[in-house]
């Protein structure tokens, strides 16, 4: 019964300093954002520091932060609802039917480096005059969430 105790404190421990370390970097992106720019780039890194407002003023104020909220809000939201309408039916029928051919090449193609599929979508968009548009950014994101 004692050796369980441990590993349940052990594990507990374990689990607290892997999550600490995942999310070091997101709070430490939070915490930059409340410090002036001579805090963000002091070295030694100031832990105590004067918060700020005004790194989120300034976003507010000098860029157009709405636009670009909804731009990406449609992306995302006609992306994932696209891929999922695709992706559902597909998936269910790689279930049902036992098609692993057909799964292990999706996993073979989610491999491949987005990069790589760069300079033909930039050709395929450019000749079919859908550059700077929803349409094309949103296929792109379609590329990525689609065999996830």
């Amino acid at each position: 019964m004692k050796k369980s105790a441990l590993f349940n404190v052990f594990f507990y421990f374990l689990v607290v300093c892997i999550i600490l370390i995942v999310s070091f970097p997101f709070l430490w992106m939070l915490l930059s954002s409340f410090k002036s720019q001579v805090d963000i780039i002091a070295w030694p890194p100031k832990f105590i520091f004067e918060p700020t407002l005004a790194n989120y003023s300034r976003v507010l104020e000098e860029q157009n932060f709405l636009q670009y909220f909804i731009n990406s809000t449609i992306v995302g939201v006609v992306a994932v609802g696209v891929s999922l309408l695709l992706g559902l039916p597909a998936v269910y029928s790689i279930a049902r039917f036992s098609q692993h051919k057909l799964s292990i090449f999706i996993l073979l193609a989610r491999l491949m480096p987005g990069i790589s599929f760069l300079m033909p979508w930039y050709i395929i968009f450019s000749r079919l005059g859908l550059m700077d548009s929803y349409t094309a950014l949103i296929l792109s994101h379609i590329l990525i969430a689609l065999p996830v």
